[in-house]
C-alpha cells in the first residue's frame, strides 16, 4: 500500500507540472548573464541552478513490473532510454540458482523541469532451478517465467547525480514451464497465461539511479 501511495503522488506531481505547462505558464528560465562589472556596493545576483536533465550513464538498484528485483542501468540516447535489470542468486538450498534479467526501452515524451514522463516497453525472463531426491538418484526440474511490460514511467531528477522514479502499467506474462520465478508473488503459480494490472508487485516499482556521467 505505502508502494502504491508514493507512485500516485510521483504521477499526480507530473501531471499537475503538464497541467500548469498547458495553461502556458512558461517555464523557469535562469536569467540571462549580466556581463557589465558590478558597481562598488552592489551585491552579488545568485542565479539559482537547476538539475541537468541530459544524462548519459547510470547504475542504480530497482525492480521490475512483474516483480523482477536488483542491479539497474540505465543508458541515454538523446530522449531514448535504454533500462535494464539484472538479478542472480546461485547455490542456494531451495532452489539451487535463480536468474533473472529485463531490458526496456522509454520514450522521454514530457520534460516539465526535472521531471521526465517517459511510457515504455519491456520484456523480462526468470529462470530457477529446483532440486529434489527421488530413489535412484537427485532430479533438476526448471521454471521459466516471460515477461511484456508496458509501463508509464515517471523520473525525477534530483541534482545532477541522482534520480529517483516509478512505474504503473500492465503485465502480460507466460510461465512457460514450472511455476513463476519473478518475484514472490508469482511463486507457486502453475504454468499458464497472465494479465495483471493490480497486483501488489504490478502496481509500481521504485527505484533510484546515481548517474556516472
Amino acid at each position: 500500500m505505502r508502494k502504491m501511495l508514493i507512485c500516485v503522488v510521483l504521477l499526480a506531481s507530473a501531471a499537475a507540472l503538464a497541467q500548469e505547462e498547458e495553461r502556458g505558464s512558461a517555464p523557469r528560465r535562469p536569467p540571462p548573464e549580466d556581463k557589465r562589472p558590478p558597481l562598488p556596493g552592489e551585491p552579488a545576483v545568485a542565479v539559482e541552478a537547476e538539475p541537468e536533465v541530459h544524462k548519459l550513464f547510470g547504475v542504480g538498484a530497482g525492480g521490475t513490473m512483474s516483480g523482477l528485483r536488483g542491479i539497474e542501468a540505465e543508458i541515454y540516447l538523446a530522449d531514448v532510454m535504454i533500462d535494464g535489470h539484472f538479478a542472480l542468486s546461485l547455490f542456494n538450498q531451495d532452489p539451487k540458482a535463480t536468474f533473472g534479467a529485463a531490458v526496456g526501452v522509454f520514450y522521454r515524451l514530457k520534460l516539465f523541469r526535472f521531471v521526465a514522463l517517459m511510457p515504455g516497453a519491456r520484456f523480462a525472463l526468470g529462470y530457477r532451478t529446483t532440486s529434489g531426491y527421488v530413489p535412484g538418484g537427485e532430479i533438476v526440474a526448471s521454471s521459466v517465467q516471460v515477461a511484456i511490460e508496458t509501463p508509464l514511467r515517471v523520473e525525477i531528477y534530483l541534482g545532477d547525480l541522482f534520480s529517483v522514479h516509478a512505474e504503473l502499467g500492465p503485465v502480460f506474462t507466460f510461465i512457460t514451464q514450472g511455476t513463476g520465478t519473478l518475484g514472490q508473488s508469482w511463486a507457486g503459480v502453475a504454468k499458464g497465461v497472465y494479465i495483471e494490472a493490480t497486483h501488489t508487485d504490478l502496481i509500481g516499482t521504485l527505484g533510484f539511479t546515481v548517474f556516472l556521467k
